[in-house]
């Protein structure tokens, strides 16, 4: 059985090595559990392959473009949030609801307020 290369505790881009998952050494394709520097410190398991060439260096939350603190008309971006793996984001509205779209409602012009409009 090949030696599996230890990448515990290693860090690549936003990634920590945490925990060995297992895998087909014989085939250098072993598995690690990994913690994302992001405000989630989402957990996730990258193959090592990937760590060790660059492909996977941070979360699919960490690629999301951070919008908090922009104005979309009449809607204000506070904060990032995860629902059912999906990103999202809360924003308040000048009417002071707040409410829970995806980026793109926002980019889109298609959300432009809490409903109040």
């Amino acid at each position: 059985m090949p030696k599996v290369k230890d990448l515990l505790g290693q860090t690549f881009g936003h990634l920590t090595v945490i925990a060995y998952i297992g895998g087909k050494p014989q085939y250098k394709r072993t598995k690690w559990l990994c913690q994302c520097d992001c405000t989630d410190h989402t957990k996730l398991i990258v193959d090592a392959q990937n760590l060790l060439s660059g492909n996977t260096t941070k979360c699919k939350y960490c690629k999301a473009k951070n919008i908090i603190g922009q104005r979309f008309n009449r809607l204000t971006v506070t904060e990032r949030v995860i629902v059912n793996e999906h990103v999202m984001w809360k924003a308040k509205c000048d009417c002071g609801n707040e409410i829970i779209v995806p980026a793109t409602s926002l980019t889109s012009g298609h959300t432009k307020s809490c409903g109040c409009l």
